[in-house]
C-alpha cells in the first residue's frame, strides 16, 4: 500500500481576510491536496466538494504534460483549465504547480464574483 502525504492550503476570503473557525468546524475555504508516494499523482479536494486528480505519465526524462484523471486524460493548462498554456511537471514539481494553479484559479474566481470590472 502506498503511503500518501496530505497538504493543505489556506485561502483568503474575497475581502482579503483569512477565515478561521473554532471548535469542530472545518474551514470551508481550505483545499486539501493528496500526493502519491512517487509524486506523479496529486488529488485536489476543493472546498465545494469537487475532487480532481492530476498526474504526469511516466517518461524517460521524468518530465511530462500534466493530465487530469488517468494518464490518457485531457491535458491541463494554466488555471487548471483545458485551454491555454499546457502545464508540464516532474514528480518533484507537480504538487507546487497544482497548488499555484489552484491559487490562480481561486484569485480569478474571487475577482469575477467581487463585482469589480
Amino acid at each position: 500500500m502506498m503511503s500518501e502525504r496530505h497538504m493543505s492550503q489556506r485561502s483568503a476570503s474575497p475581502t482579503g481576510a483569512a477565515l478561521h473557525h473554532s471548535g469542530g468546524e472545518t474551514n470551508m475555504k481550505r483545499a486539501r491536496f493528496t500526493v502519491n508516494q512517487s509524486g506523479t499523482r496529486v488529488t485536489l479536494h476543493a472546498p465545494n466538494g469537487v475532487t480532481r486528480t492530476f498526474c504526469i505519465p511516466h517518461t524517460s526524462s521524468g518530465e511530462g504534460y500534466v493530465r487530469e484523471g488517468d494518464n490518457m486524460g485531457p491535458q491541463v493548462c494554466n488555471g487548471l483549465m483545458h485551454r491555454g498554456n499546457t502545464l508540464r511537471a516532474t514528480p518533484e514539481s507537480l504538487l507546487p504547480i497544482i497548488r499555484a494553479e489552484w491559487r490562480r484559479w481561486k484569485r480569478s474566481e474571487e475577482y469575477e464574483f467581487s463585482g469589480e470590472i
